[in-house]
């Protein structure tokens, strides 16, 4: 069944590589490709909105504008889609091959585990298999670029819902650029930022419907309620944000409600579906009896893991009162955020200024019907902030959930001001702030993308190295002794050679951490393994301490020997076969 699966990234790279001038041709498409939609987002400054010519009206499209959001995005991320097991994160890897152990075994917590990431991250890799795909990097990182698809079109849509095209494509136009020119590799593996940013902007999306409309339809709330209470299952640490949404629309709904009858009734129908994905997950829980489990991998070690002590784990040294600072440090190291960040932060200054002067001094008192957005955005952005700082882990990729928070901040800023330039006619201050900003966002993005035109796309040069190191050493070792299907254990944090063997993990744990290192739990999660472990009757066991591979390289303090229930096991039931680049390898005794 699993040899009938189309291996995208083996597709993609076998396709390409005798492909002539390949890198030249990128560079053009991606080249058009900004063309089209620099002229589809800038086209509300230019086209005649009364214009009696269709052709230039046809440029205000909301699906003209979206179609050369995809293109651009598909184009500048599609050679992601190449990159070999050996750049890969480790919670790449830890993800896929927990789906592929689903397909056989569904059921989450129970047959698997992905420590702080939830079971909507992993469900989700299982939809190319749908569709005759196997699950691999690339078909993940397809998962991946679809998230970021939705999350920036309910972005544009959030934006038009209260304000309007021109503000809307204006403030998306950088975050597209800052999508499809992203080159540091934590930012297009397939990490568990991807569905909670998802799920957010959809509910950005409802709310700011909800908000600029007039009538009674409660829809928005039930739907803004039922995509909030997921977001603890897909990943925690973007709760915070959640919550700032969730406190958004409680607002919201109290403005909007009429009677004290309506509110009741429109808090009741927010709650209920708020609490309805955790209702489902707690009869699941009950039914399979996986409550335990549940609480202390996911609800304890999750609430052990995102406290300060965390980050000792990765930085030992790392001084958490400077955590804030070092995030926009971060931020310096790829040149897509560090546009997106500044201008942000420029856009703050510009808020303090505008209702310093015009809501004082000039006594402009008339606020906007939609100036509470300018409170929301900044409360949705330090909740942002807030999640991706407090774990104290410098993980390049928490960034993710910053992006469309920056990018809603701006639109509404710039919405913001375009109403003080309406309503401003003496002073031009504002349309010279307005513009200044505008033109700042378009040559953002722009620099971004001249650099991307400009730089050799790597895994397109290396394109006949991937081929050739399509599988490692340690995974053909492998394979001589468990075939595609058949099940294996891997002691350590290894969770690739799952993935290129196309074995199923014995165990919950594709990766091994609490096992190894003191903990509070690891008296748990070591019973937990051997438990697994013994039920499985694997029939390859494979100990990946080495020097050569991932976190841990000390056998003698970090193997399995070193540990006496596992060590007992291997030695009464298994026996050494190989040792490849310090991995060594064990089979099943025939019984």
């Amino acid at each position: 069944m699993e040899n009938n699966l189309i291996d995208l990234r083996w597709f993609l790279l076998t396709h390409i590589e005798n492909i002539n001038n390949i890198l030249i041709w990128q560079k053009i498409i991606f080249t058009l490709s900004f063309i089209f939609f620099s002229f589809c987002s800038l086209s509300p400054f230019f086209v005649n909105h009364n214009s009696a010519f269709k052709r230039q009206k046809y440029w205000l499209k909301d699906v003209i504008f979206i179609i050369s959001l995809i293109i651009l995005i598909i184009v500048g991320r599609w050679t992601e889609l190449l990159e070999d097991h050996s750049m890969a994160g480790p919670d790449e890897k830890l993800f896929i091959a927990a789906a592929t152990k689903l397909v056989v075994d569904p059921f989450f917590w129970k047959s698997i585990d992905t420590g702080s990431s939830g079971p909507l991250n992993i469900f989700v890799l299982l939809i190319p298999k749908i569709f005759g795909f196997k699950i691999e990097y690339a078909s993940a990182r397809i998962i991946g670029l679809i998230c970021i698809l939705i999350s920036t079109i309910s972005l544009y849509f959030s934006l038009k819902f209260i304000y309007n095209k021109l503000i809307a494509r204006s403030s998306t136009f950088l975050i597209v650029i800052c999508f499809a020119t992203l080159k540091s590799s934590d930012f297009f593996r397939y990490s568990s930022e991807y569905v909670s940013i998802t799920i957010l902007s959809l509910v950005l999306m409802i709310i700011c419907y909800g908000y600029s409309k007039a009538n009674k339809n409660n829809l928005w709330i039930f739907f803004s309620g039922l995509l909030l209470g997921l977001i603890p299952y897909a990943k925690f640490q973007a709760v915070p944000i959640a919550l700032a949404l969730a406190i958004i629309t409680i607002h919201i709904i109290w403005q909007k409600s009429q009677t004290k009858h309506g509110l009741r009734n429109n808090f009741a129908i927010f709650g209920a579906a708020l609490l309805l994905g955790s209702g489902l997950v707690f009869f699941y829980l009950l039914a399979f009896s996986v409550f335990d489990d549940f609480y202390k991998s996911y609800i304890l070690q999750n609430l052990l893991f995102y406290s300060s002590s965390s980050s000792k784990l990765f930085y030992p040294n790392f001084l958490l009162n400077f955590k804030l600072h070092f995030l926009f440090m971060i931020g310096w190291y790829e040149k897509s955020t560090r546009f997106l960040f500044i201008l942000s932060l420029g856009f703050i200054y510009i808020f303090i200024y505008l209702f310093r002067f015009y809501y004082t001094k000039n006594r402009f008192k008339q606020f906007s019907k939609t100036f509470p957005f300018v409170y929301y955005s900044l409360f949705i952005l330090i909740m942002a902030i807030y999640a991706v700082s407090k774990p104290g882990t410098l993980f390049l990729h928490y960034l993710l959930l910053l992006i469309i928070p920056c990018g809603f901040f701006i639109g509404v800023c710039l919405g913001e001001m375009q109403d003080i330039v309406v309503n401003s006619k003496s002073n031009k201050t504002p349309l010279i702030i307005l513009k200044i900003f505008l033109i700042s966002t378009i040559i953002s993005g722009f620099i971004l993308s001249g650099i991307t035109i400009n730089t050799n796309d790597r895994y397109l040069a290396a394109r006949k190295e991937l081929v050739k190191n399509y599988q490692d050493p340690v995974a053909i070792a492998i394979n001589k002794y468990a075939f595609p299907g058949q099940t294996i254990v891997v002691w350590g944090w290894a969770s690739e050679l799952y993935v290129q063997t196309g074995t199923i993990q014995g165990v919950r744990d594709g990766f091994l951490m609490w096992q190894i290192i003191p903990s509070p739990q690891q008296k748990y999660f070591r019973k937990r393994f051997l438990d697994d472990f013994i039920k499985s009757k694997a029939t390859v066991f494979v100990d990946a301490v080495s020097p050569k591979m991932f976190f841990f390289h000390d056998y003698k303090t970090q193997g399995h020997e070193a540990f006496p229930e596992v060590a007992k096991v291997i030695h009464e039931r298994y026996k050494l076969v190989e040792e490849v680049n310090g991995v060594r390898i064990y089979t099943l005794h025939p019984y």
